[in-house]
């Protein structure tokens, strides 16, 4: 009987205390302070919305003024065109339709176009124009209201970063062009996830066989071949293909190989909320893609919110923390 009472009291005190580490655990989960808690913004659509191109000079670069028509007579659609043009690379190339990969990244699409007209011989030396005419396609257009809910966010001391689909080299330039329209993003985010540029990854291998070159080696010998695959294999190398962290100034963001909505982007953009906040419990993404913020992808603390209008977050996001004024 002693027995079966301290047991039943051993029993009701684990409950008790079950309980209480569980309640604890919701209402700290309740109260989003700028301890627990990351916010993470996508940026086109979101944080700025995409403008016009502005310099369509470079597009005679290109000569796709004589198989484009009327597209040159509207520049906007003329980036559709290429982005097409470049994902049809693939099947023409004949792999599967249904197992192609979407192409993201400004960069990356035109490099992918300007790669496949010097490859069928159609013009030459068109790579090199990747950063041109990237630069030409990035002209973000900023979203005030969304940016002052960003500042907000910041005067509050919560934890502020961006995860974006863009690569590297179009990230660049949409913080050039934000920046001198007023908008600092090292002022707006604490850091931020963005997609590699490929064309930089092609950069660093001409880098690799250039240094060969200059020590006149042969790029078909056997040792030469080992000692260029062992530099690739080097972190400098290899960060381009998984992820790599850039300081700049305050600012701190990884590149990926990976996009949204795969699980390994999202594991990146949670490895840098945890460097950012090492005691945050749970991140609120912002994206105006249904596919992301809905994806079974997401890490179990992170709540998607999907994007439609400034107001609509700002909403959201007072019922998150209902002392939130703008």
């Amino acid at each position: 009987m002693k027995k079966s009472f301290l047991q039943s009291i051993t029993l009701l005190l684990a409950f008790t205390a079950s309980s209480s580490l569980w309640a604890m655990e919701r209402e700290k989960k309740k109260n989003h302070s700028p301890q627990n808690t990351v916010f993470v913004f996508d940026l086109d659509q979101v944080v700025s919305d995409k403008g016009n191109i502005i310099d369509k000079s470079l597009f005679y670069i290109l000569g796709l003024i004589k198989s484009s028509g009327i597209i040159t007579k509207h520049p906007s659609l003329l980036f559709n065109y290429i982005e097409i043009k470049a994902k049809g690379i693939e099947i023409y190339k004949g792999n599967p339709k249904e197992n192609l990969q979407p192409i993201n990244g400004t960069s990356n699409i035109i490099h992918k176009l300007m790669k496949w007209l010097e490859d069928e011989k159609y013009y030459k030396n068109m790579v090199k124009y990747t950063s041109q005419l990237t630069e030409a396609f990035v002209n973000p257009v900023p979203n005030i209201h969304t940016l002052h809910i960003i500042k907000k966010l910041k005067e509050m001391d919560f934890t502020v970063i961006f995860a974006t689909n863009q690569d590297d080299i179009q990230n660049k330039f949409w913080r050039e062009k934000m920046l001198r329209q007023g908008y600092d993003a090292a002022e707006l985010f604490d850091g931020g996830v963005c997609n590699v540029a490929k064309y930089n990854i092609e950069l660093l291998k001409q880098k690799i066989y250039e240094a060969a070159k200059a020590l006149n080696i042969s790029d078909t010998d056997t040792e030469t071949k080992n000692k260029i695959k062992k530099i690739q294999e080097q972190k400098l190398f290899k960060r381009l293909h998984t992820q790599s962290q850039k300081n700049e100034d305050d600012y701190t963001f990884y590149v990926t190989k990976h996009t949204k909505p795969q699980i390994e982007y999202y594991k990146v953009m949670c490895k840098l909320a945890e460097k950012l906040n090492t005691d945050y419990n749970e991140i609120f993404f912002i994206d105006d893609k249904e596919k992301n913020v809905d994806s079974e992808n997401l890490q179990k603390n992170v709540t998607g919110i999907h994007f439609e209008s400034a107001d609509q977050l700002l909403e959201q996001i007072k019922e998150l923390i209902p002392d939130f004024e703008i």
